[in-house]
């Protein structure tokens, strides 16, 4: 009857598109807040978990002007975005500063795993020790986060929407990275597996020596200075540890104490000791039992 009192067809016809435009929005909003994180909850545990299939894979991408063959960057998108913008995971890897490979077991359990919920994956590669100590890894990281969030648009993933997760070495890597002030990117999770979080302790108490190489010198100044736990703590973003209680390369307890530092500067974070695992979760099949869940939960909750 509205549209019958108003005189003009043409005014009609516009009050008729703009009802459309309305409806099509509450329609794009209900899909991407209400069913997105039900499918990708409950629909998309069912997807293919083959690295393999992945279709969207751009590889060996050069982050940082090609300063050495280590700085590649590995990138998996989702096939489509019907609900809405990707949130994107970056991966850090592990191996004591010195070793690993951004093509490791992690990658090619979790890269088809948040693909099939809806989240893009990166995994970073980065200088070793044996050709740079610190802080080349940490420039490496944020050098491949800069690069990431300049080419957004390019590979279609939302940087407002950016998880960080890293395991041992790479943990470290990764929080730092997080802890770090910068007007690069705001995360919304962080992610430690067995992480080093206090590097003095690895060096006096475990002498650790990939530590040590790590930082090039041996002091306990420098080596707080690369350390999580005596980072500015007060703003980080919500972070899931996980640490195996028989790990003797790198202590639950030290986990255990930077999650208790975390929660004292009012951060929200989550502590899961892992019975029986240790480091790296070397002989369990923990990732299928119990860790995959609770990551792909964690992700959910802060990146939709």
């Amino acid at each position: 009857m509205i549209f019958h009192k108003v005189a003009s067809p043409r005014v009609r016809a516009l009050l008729v598109v703009l009802l459309m435009a309305a409806v099509a929005t509450v329609f794009v909003v209900v899909v991407t807040r209400v069913y997105a994180p039900v499918y990708y909850r409950y629909v998309a545990p069912f997807v293919s978990r083959d690295i393999t299939q992945i279709s969207h894979a751009y590889l060996n991408i050069s982050y940082c002007n090609d300063i050495d063959v280590a700085q590649k960057l590995d990138l998996y998108t989702p096939n489509s975005r019907p609900f809405g913008d990707t949130p994107l995971l970056i991966y850090v890897h592990g191996g004591g500063w010195r070793a690993g490979n951004k093509q490791n077991a992690i990658t090619k359990l979790y890269a088809p795993e948040t693909v099939a919920h809806g989240i893009a994956f990166a995994t970073v590669g980065y200088r070793l020790t044996g050709t740079a100590p610190y802080p080349a890894q940490n420039d490496d990281v944020r050098c491949a986060v800069s690069y990431l969030v300049a080419h957004a648009k390019q590979y279609g993933y939302d940087t407002t929407k950016i998880g960080i997760m890293g395991d041992s070495a790479g943990g470290h890597l990764a929080a730092m990275e997080s802890l770090n002030p910068t007007e690069v990117v705001d995360y919304r999770a962080v992610i430690m597996l067995y992480g080093v979080s206090d590097l003095w302790n690895q060096i006096a108490n475990y002498h650790d020596r990939n530590a040590v190489k790590y930082l090039g010198e041996k002091t306990k100044q420098l080596a707080d200075k690369a350390s999580p736990y005596h980072a500015n703590l007060k703003n980080a973003p919500p972070y899931l540890i996980i640490h195996g209680m028989g790990d003797t390369i790198v202590p639950a307890n030290e986990s255990a104490s930077f999650a208790e530092a975390l929660e004292q500067q009012g951060v929200s974070v989550t502590y899961l000791p892992v019975i029986g695992a240790s480091h790296a979760f070397v002989g369990g099949d923990y990732h299928e039992t119990f860790v995959r869940s609770r990551i792909m939960q964690f992700l959910l909750d802060h990146l939709y």
